[in-house]
């Protein structure tokens, strides 16, 4: 050029032929990653156009020397489908499964040959490397080849997953990463549920009920105490509004007292039946303590149900509240005979030495009034101060 920027005369732009408008010579290429020894000459593979990298392995592969693209296939890019299949029918599957970047573009098919050829456990910790997966069918022959283990701790990168696959790693002893990735799973329903229940997981499924559809909720929690899972009862009946006390006394037959105890705030009005019957089931004190709950209290069975239960600390420590009812409570039924409790809470006899005296006497639960050595005690102490 010219000081301003003009061609000289006599030029003229010459194109120069550039290394990919060349025309490929593929016989040639292949040859020439082959040394004299026949072995694979490595750097001679920068001097092929990544363009043609599919045609030279193709070509590779046909002439038998596979296993030398197998041990070097990081070093290809954009290899196609049909590259990888032919490379794992010739027994390099390990090879394809390890260096999945190393293709464009694969699907089912190559899952299902990788699977097939033992490479399961690459197959599945590298589901998006695969196009179009039929999840399903994928997720059944992992497990059918013995990899269920890989589908349980690759859950999240499945889809649509179906109730079969959720029972079959639940039976396999992955109940666990069924419950941490329900997601993953479509049309589940009460049996996935209840077996979840039944391997330990039942606590899991009640902060996830959205994913049972046709889950029935007494069914349920009565599935849970069944199978002693006390701690997912609670979860569960602590999502309720209410219960009806039809399912209280099913529970309680299942030894689930103490969870129906807990969750008396969820009963509207419980009856005194319920109330029997949790005392019955040796619950009083926890009953008494909820006292207020309960509609229509008999005072007087109430208490005669805690004395036969040995459970008379709240007798004691409510005198008040059974009034004339503690007459037919023996030993207790003396002492009120001698000193009824007073309307003057401020000067209650009751409230400023009984209560302490049986309660230091008998112990705060009172479970035994028949302690002939804790009656004698109350007994002097009553002499002594002229009670």
């Amino acid at each position: 050029h010219t000081d301003d920027g003009k061609d000289l005369p006599g030029t003229e732009q010459i194109d120069f032929p550039r290394k990919e408008d060349e025309v490929f010579d593929l016989e040639k290429s292949y040859k020439s990653l082959f040394d004299k020894n026949g072995f694979f000459d490595i750097p001679k593979l920068e001097e092929i156009n990544p363009t043609y990298h599919n045609e030279v392995v193709l070509k590779i592969i046909e002439s038998g020397k596979g296993r030398y693209i197998a041990n070097h296939l990081s070093l290809f890019k954009d290899l196609d489908q049909n590259t990888a299949v032919k490379l794992i029918e010739a027994d390099q599957g390990h090879s394809v499964a390890q260096n999945l970047s190393s293709f464009k573009v694969l699907d089912q098919n190559t899952a299902l040959k990788l699977i097939e050829a033992g490479q399961d456990y690459h197959v599945a910790q590298h589901l998006s490397s695969f196009k179009g997966l039929d999840y399903n069918e994928i997720a059944h022959k992992l497990i059918e080849s013995g990899e269920g283990l890989s589908v349980a701790q690759n859950l999240s990168s499945f889809k649509d997953l179906d109730q079969t696959v959720a029972l079959k790693l639940i039976e396999a002893g992955q109940g666990s990463s069924v419950v941490s990735n329900l997601s993953s799973f479509k049309g589940l329903d009460r049996t996935v549920a209840l077996k979840l229940v039944e391997v330990g997981e039942g606590s899991s499924v009640v902060p996830n009920l959205s994913y049972f559809g046709d889950l029935n909720v007494n069914k349920f929690i009565l599935k849970l105490a069944d199978n002693k899972n006390f701690a997912g009862v609670n979860q569960f009946l602590s999502l309720l509004n209410g219960f009806d006390e039809d399912l209280a006394f099913e529970l309680i037959k299942r030894g689930a007292s103490y969870n129906v105890v807990q969750r008396l705030s969820s009963f509207k009005d419980p009856s005194m039946e319920l109330a029997m019957r949790l005392i019955a089931d040796y619950k009083g004190q926890e009953v008494s303590r909820r006292i207020d709950s309960f509609k229509n209290i008999d005072f007087k069975e109430f208490a005669k149900q805690l004395y036969e239960r040995n459970e008379v600390g709240f007798l004691i420590q409510h005198p008040q509240l059974f009034g004339v009812h503690l007459k037919e409570i023996p030993f207790l039924g003396d002492i009120y005979k001698l000193q009824p409790p007073s309307n003057n809470v401020d000067n209650d006899t009751w409230k400023k030495h009984l209560i302490p005296l049986l309660t230091h006497a008998f112990g705060e639960n009172a479970t035994d009034l028949n302690n002939e050595s804790a009656r004698k005690e109350v007994i002097k102490y009553i002499k002594n101060f002229g009670l």
